[in-house]
């Protein structure tokens, strides 16, 4: 991605902030579909990740070598806080940082490697991109309903959110698969469609998982193919892949094991 992600980054801003801004007391409480998480401690989490505390990260990168965990620690520091404090927190630093994200979409920032633990390491252009995803799926799947607690409009699920979501989503089947995917011998063919369309195959390269958007079609054991939307449902585990809009070609029995096996965060 490139300045589409930071576009898409600000637009989902301006939703998270229309949402808090509309939240009763009783709303801010709900439990959200991230379990053990309220509705505010799901936009503390969204803040966090812009506004870190650059001493309890450290103190749980070293306590913790998973994100989950540390997503939860960082959760945990605002747990006393009030509604109005987290929600300044986020259009504070969501702001600053959006600024400073859209300095990694230029050069020579852009493909200098930034390491994220268990997610891998990735270009610097590619944080936008986590952040969007971040945020599409929390908004979506965790605080609105029918999965979440918040009776609110649906809200857009198009080309300038899903590009950049299936841009970061691809690019954690590496990091996150190694030993899931360990299995595979033959390359299968993941295709995306609709908004946020993308190709890529998932294979086996000297031992480890990879995945690259040139190998040929005809080369593929099996094609999984899944609209971007439904496959964030699936491939996040919010929904079981069998429940969403997925197509298996050539090798079904392998694509529905791929399907299985796989997770992004």
């Amino acid at each position: 991605m490139t300045d589409t992600a930071i576009e898409a980054l600000r637009a989902e801003r301006e939703l998270v902030i229309e949402l808090a801004r509309s939240l009763t007391p009783e709303e801010w409480a709900a439990p959200s579909a991230c379990a053990g998480w309220s509705v505010q401690d799901v936009i503390a989490h969204m803040a966090s990740i812009f506004h870190p505390s650059p001493i309890i990260m450290a103190k749980a990168a070293k306590e913790y070598d998973d994100s989950e965990r540390i997503n939860d620690v960082l959760v945990e520091r605002r747990c006393d806080w009030s509604p109005q404090r987290q929600l300044d927190e986020y259009e504070t630093w969501s702001r600053r940082a959006i600024r400073m994200l859209g300095l990694g979409q230029r050069a020579p920032l852009r493909n200098v490697g930034f390491n994220m633990g268990d997610l891998g390491t990735h270009p610097m252009h590619l944080l936008a991109d986590a952040s969007v995803f971040d945020h599409y799926t929390h908004l979506r799947f965790d605080l609105l309903a029918p999965g979440g607690p918040l009776d609110r409009p649906a809200l857009p699920q198009d080309q300038l959110r899903l590009a950049p979501t299936a841009a970061w989503t691809l690019a954690l089947i590496e990091p996150l698969n190694q030993e899931t995917l360990a299995w595979i011998d033959d390359p299968i063919r993941l295709e995306l469609t609709g908004p946020g369309a993308s190709v890529t195959t998932v294979t086996r390269t000297a031992g480890r998982v990879t995945t690259d958007d040139r190998t040929p079609k005809s080369e593929a054991a099996a094609t999984v193919r899944s609209p971007v939307s439904d496959w964030v449902r699936w491939s996040t585990a919010r929904t079981p892949w069998d429940q969403c809009d997925v197509e298996l070609d050539g090798d079904e029995e392998l694509g529905q094991r791929l399907c299985e096996s796989m997770h992004v965060v």
